[in-house]
């Protein structure tokens, strides 16, 4: 009876383990930093993203943190994504204007053998570190979709989509577009 007790068991762990395998969640952190110098307008074109934080800090600079966790795919395909660009940004500097924006502006879907033919589930959560030198108004600029989820003087959290649920190439689409403007 123990025998058989612990067979199951056995087989029932050797499941959870491989359905755990099958599913496999690849994650990874991408940094860049960005000098603003004497910039009083700093325009924001983000798309793609499923959470952007803007935050303000003592740092003279301003600081990207890309969060990127990816379902059904291997850790090479998450190093091509990021080595060829996909979490990159764009940065210039025209005069009293600094402007930082996505440098893939279509973002395809991932598939792979993992996730049989099926779009992988991919959540990518920005937080970017703005000196406390910036702020903002609570509204989106033309041009944005998605949603105001926190405003204050401090933070000011979006996210794509609404309160519907999304789908991954709807996600893909979402813009971001955000004015901070040098305080007085």
């Amino acid at each position: 009876m123990q025998v058989h007790t612990l067979r199951i068991t056995l087989v029932a762990c050797l499941v959870l383990l491989g359905s755990s395998l099958l599913s496999a969640q690849m994650e990874r952190t991408v940094y860049q930093t960005f000098s603003l110098d004497s910039a009083s307008t700093f325009q924001l074109d983000l798309v793609g993203f499923t959470e952007v934080e803007v935050k303000t800090w003592a740092g003279n600079t301003v600081l990207s943190e890309v969060h990127i966790q990816l379902w059904d795919a291997s850790p090479e395909i998450l190093d091509f994504m990021v080595e060829n660009g996909r979490y990159r940004f764009l940065f210039e500097k025209k005069g009293m204007v600094a402007r930082l924006a996505s440098e893939q502006r279509d973002r395809k879907l991932v598939k792979t053998k993992l996730s049989n033919g099926a779009v992988c589930r991919e959540v990518t959560r920005l937080k970017l570190f703005v000196p406390d030198l910036y702020g903002w108004t609570p509204e989106l600029d033309p041009g944005s979709d998605g949603v105001v989820r926190k405003n204050s003087p401090e933070l000011f959290r979006w996210v794509a989509g609404s309160e519907e649920v999304v789908t991954q190439e709807q996600q893909n689409k979402f813009t971001l577009i955000k004015t901070l403007q040098l305080k007085n």
